[in-house]
């Protein structure tokens, strides 16, 4: 695609650490942070200042969906059992609280 001058197919990305992560489709970005959602035009705002969640509703809910589904799906295939990540949250909070 790229020799031949052609646009590329559109990609979603994610990416996730521990309670927070990122959904990119596009020019459109959903950062989670637990159940808090942020939603960005980076087209119109690369800098990310401008939360456009009570905007697009309908976005936010589309794309977390799409974020949960792939949270879900990459953690079936993680190589680390899940009361591993627990544990590391439960550590972490005790850690910040002290």
């Amino acid at each position: 695609a790229l020799f031949e001058n052609k646009a590329l197919p559109p990609t979603i990305r994610f990416w996730n650490r521990e309670n927070s992560g990122a959904l990119r489709d596009g020019h459109w970005k959903l950062y989670v942070s637990g159940a808090k959602n942020e939603l960005y035009d980076l087209k119109a705002d690369p800098q990310e200042m401008k939360n456009l969640s009570r905007q697009y509703p309908e976005r936010v809910t589309e794309m977390r969906k799409i974020y949960d589904s792939m949270l879900k799906e990459t953690r079936a295939d993680s190589p680390y059992p899940q009361p591993v990540i627990e544990s590391r949250k439960r550590k972490k909070a005790r850690r910040e609280t002290e």
